[in-house]
């Protein structure tokens, strides 16, 4: 069995996209393999990514036809994989030397369901909406959280296998293609009592670009977070699991 099957979903971007891959090649040092999802790009994407890493045996790649989204593209690889770990990536990463040791340690200790990179957002609003740590409006529940990682962006965490055998699935499929699943998933982590351990790794996010998705980016997004409040809107208004 893999140690650590490392997913990333792409949809054009094709500059970023090799620095992702390669910078995961590079430093990637534990016993890893890589799947790579692309999510309907254009055919000349298809054609250079093959041949640009040709030589990589432990990298999948899977070209779609049509753009299925981020959470359902990361289950479908799920299903495909064996791993003890899965480590979940957007094509817009670039990821330092140990990256993965580092985000794997924390999984020694006891009840971590997912570690992650020190993210810029990792708190939540009573609304649903990712801010960075200390950056909650009200001042009492800034207090109380103090630098605590409610939750972790998308772009980059670890999490065990077995979370995905309890689950069901790794990101909700009423979802669809993207927003909010992330923090859906970390807070049914916590909910089930696993902690969430944030590492100081070096890493970035170039976001230069968004991705294109064919729909009304704003409509998915508040569509997706009126889901997460019909979920976890009562521990957003009280910090307290039912």
């Amino acid at each position: 069995m893999t140690r650590l099957a490392v997913q990333i979903v792409s949809r054009e971007r094709l500059q970023q996209t090799v620095a992702a891959l390669t910078s995961v090649l590079k430093h990637t040092e534990t016993p890893f393999d890589v799947h790579l999802w692309d999510n309907g790009s254009g055919p000349g994407m298809q054609t250079y990514l093959r041949e640009h890493f040709r030589d990589y045996r432990h990298l999948r790649m899977t070209f779609t036809g049509e753009n299925i989204g981020y959470g359902p593209a990361h289950n479908e690889m799920v299903k495909q994989g064996d791993s003890e770990f899965i480590a979940v990536l957007t094509n817009d990463v670039i990821m330092g030397p140990s990256w993965a040791s580092a985000l794997l340690a924390p999984f020694r200790g006891a009840n971590v369901g997912q570690s992650s990179p020190v993210h810029i957002f990792s708190q939540l609003t009573e609304t649903g909406l990712g801010v960075p740590p200390g950056g909650v409006p009200d001042p009492a529940l800034r207090q109380r959280l103090g630098r605590m990682a409610e939750y972790c962006d998308g772009s980059c965490f670890i999490v065990p296998r077995s979370v995905v055998r309890e689950r069901g699935f790794l990101f909700d499929p009423m979802f669809g293609l993207g927003y909010s699943e992330d923090a859906d998933l970390s807070l049914w982590l916590r909910s089930k009592g696993r902690r969430i351990v944030q590492v100081p790794i070096r890493w970035r996010r170039d976001e230069s670009a968004k991705t294109p998705i064919n729909v009304d980016r704003k409509a998915l997004s508040d569509g997706n977070n009126r889901k997460l409040l019909e979920r976890w809107g009562s521990y957003l208004k009280t910090r307290r699991f039912a």
